[in-house]
């Protein structure tokens, strides 16, 4: 057995190029033809500067960061998009990516 380390969004194209047997992806995944386990689920949490109306609350929806800026990749797929403006789940909470 041989470990790989890789950069982040890479596992995916390393399996599908048969690079890789098996890999620890972040969700979200955007490759079809690959079978996917979830392991662990984490709380996401924001970054927001002192001071900022939101900050010192302990908990927060995604609709309470509507309008809030984001982080952007130029290569970003659609639902890395919907992850990190909170898209990705109806108000129920079913998982839309």
């Amino acid at each position: 057995m041989e470990v790989v380390v890789s950069g982040y969004r890479e596992q995916a194209d390393m399996i599908l190029g048969g690079r890789a047997d098996v890999a620890m992806l972040s969700s979200p995944v955007e490759a079809g033809g690959i079978e996917t386990e979830p392991l662990y689920t984490e709380p996401r949490l924001a970054a927001l500067p002192i001071g900022h109306p939101l900050a010192g609350r302990t908990e927060l929806s995604c609709q309470d960061l509507a309008g809030e800026p984001i982080p952007r990749w130029h290569d970003e797929s659609p639902a890395e998009r919907r992850y990190w403006s909170g898209r990705d789940h109806d108000a129920d909470g079913t998982d839309k990516s």
